[in-house]
Formats: structure tokens, sequence, C-alpha cells
């Protein structure tokens, strides 16, 4: 009986991961692929932080206690506050976003649906104080 090498073993095995994560990818009708967000109270978790370009669906989850929104924007570096220190000056943000849930309370879930190009992108909640406080995530496009 032949022996076959450790590296064949490893890329046979790293070949049917690769096949394994594309079937179980959540994906929308058009291909659009599926990712979850979950916000809680400072802080935004997200299904994945690597992305496709191409059409993406982020499903929002509010488990509260109060209220979010969330912004995509493509980002640029840094991102400006306004005159408070506390909240993003979201006019200064225009061109950079792609997308916006507006606030719901706590228990909602929405979707918001956005084409991403190669780059980098921030998720935030500009509710009063929730930026600073750690209410932001990175989604890498490539």
């Amino acid at each position: 009986m032949a022996r076959r090498s450790p590296l064949v073993g490893c890329a046979l095995l790293f070949g049917t991961l690769v096949v394994a994560g594309a079937l179980l990818t959540p994906r929308a009708s058009g291909g659009s692929r599926v990712v979850d967000v979950q916000e809680h109270d400072f802080r935004i978790t997200i299904s994945t932080h690597h992305l496709s370009p191409g059409t993406v669906i982020f499903r929002v989850a509010n488990h509260g206690p109060d209220a979010h929104e969330l912004i995509v924007i493509r980002d640029a570096g840094r991102v400006p506050l306004r005159s408070d220190g506390i909240t993003v000056n979201e006019e200064g943000l225009e061109k950079q976003t792609v997308g916006v849930l507006e606030p719901a309370g706590a228990g909602a879930v929405r979707e918001l649906r956005v084409k991403l190009s190669r780059g980098r992108y921030v998720l935030l909640c500009n509710m009063y104080g929730h930026f600073m406080g750690g209410m932001h995530s990175v989604v890498i496009v490539k």
C-alpha cells in the first residue's frame, strides 16, 4: 500500500473545508450574502469580518435595551465627530455612507441591503454616546 504525503492530506482537508464553507455561507435569493449583525449596548458583533465584493444583506438584531441604528460607511481614516465630541458627524460622511437603518427599539430585527466594492467599511451606531462607547465594527471586502 502506497503512503500518501502529509501535504496531500492537508491539501484535501483544506479543499473540503473551502467547499463546505461555501455551501454553509448564508445566501439570500439572487446570490446576496447575508451577514448577521448583533447590536448590544456599546458593541456590535458581526458573523464575519471578511467579504467578497457584491451585494450584502446585513440582518440586524437589536438586543437593546436601547434603540440602535446602523450606519455603514466606507472607511477613509478617522471618523469625524460633531462639536459635542460624542456623536459622529454624519453630514461629514455623506460621500462615504453606503447605507443606513434608522433607529429601532430592542427586539427589532431588520435588514439593510448594500452593494460593497473592495475596501474597508465601518458599521456603527450613532445614538448619543454609542459610537464613542464602542458600538462599531469593521468589515474588509476583498
